[in-house]
């Protein structure tokens, strides 16, 4: 058995595109510990097999049933035939013989079982809506650092987590929000931005942007006005910055936005 889900969680792992270290990194263990589970040694704790789940965008239930019989829907759609095959035939026998509570018994058990065979195959085959698994960061330093440095993925330090999306969205990073510059539109300190890395935008998007010769980051809506752009927060407090493309470049815009779960009310 721990041989068998080792298995399937170094084939789920490898399918969502981590490697050891990033998925290990991403449910806060050791790369060792992660090392032990996908090779059958240690067997993992079901609120650590639910966290693996869901970093693998599956769940706890559709692992147990991959290692426990590797039932698949072939075999399931098999078995839905024979035993359909066998209903017919206990059809014909139990009207020829309406009395014999035997016959009765065992058509009432298959056709129960094809009942849950057929929700079976339903809930396996329902087509799911393609996702992928990108990293969540906490600063906007380390987007800087990463679009400096030319570098194609964030430092492993800097990532927190990995989190589906839609592949339709075309994500490639969510960035925490920090500080006050957006609460007049409802986006406060701790709300996600689901971010396309670009250097294209146009007016009104919100972007990512790195200004001045020390390439700071602020995350603005990129607004045009009188022919000029500009960049502007969403709070009175701060100023418009003019855009300028000499020394200020768009590293990303805002696609989506995911609100925090506010503290309750006192």
């Amino acid at each position: 058995m721990r041989k068998e889900l080792g298995k399937k969680l170094r084939e789920l792992r490898e399918r969502a595109g981590l490697s050891a270290e990033e998925a290990a990194h991403s449910l806060g263990i050791t790369r060792s510990s992660l090392g032990m589970y996908e090779q059958g040694r240690r067997m993992p704790s079901l609120d650590m097999l639910k966290r693996i789940a869901d970093l693998y965008m599956t769940d706890v239930n559709t692992i147990a049933e991959s290692v426990s019989d590797g039932t698949s829907i072939g075999k399931l759609e098999m078995e839905l035939s024979r035993l359909s095959s066998r209903r017919e035939k206990l059809l014909r026998e139990v009207t020829e013989n309406p009395t014999n509570l035997k016959l009765v018994k065992e058509l009432e058990e298959i056709t129960k079982k094809m009942i849950g065979l057929q929700a079976d195959l339903a809930r396996r085959s329902k087509p799911r809506r393609p996702t992928r698994l990108v990293p969540v960061i906490s600063t906007l330093k380390s987007v800087v650092e990463q679009v400096k440095a030319g570098l194609l993925k964030f430092a492993t330090e800097d990532i927190l987590e990995y989190v589906p999306v839609r592949a339709d969205l075309n994500i490639d990073y969510v960035l925490l929000v920090e500080g006050d510059s957006l609460i007049d539109v409802g986006i406060e300190p701790g709300d996600r931005l689901l971010v396309r890395k670009t250097d294209v935008t146009k007016h009104g998007d919100l972007v990512i942007a790195m200004v001045g010769d020390d390439g700071e980051a602020t995350v603005k809506y990129f607004v045009k006005e009188g022919g000029k752009y500009f960049l502007r927060a969403a709070n009175d407090k701060y100023e418009d910055r003019e855009f300028n493309p000499e020394v200020d470049r768009i590293i990303g815009i805002v696609v989506r936005i995911e609100k925090n779960v506010p503290p309750p009310p006192q």
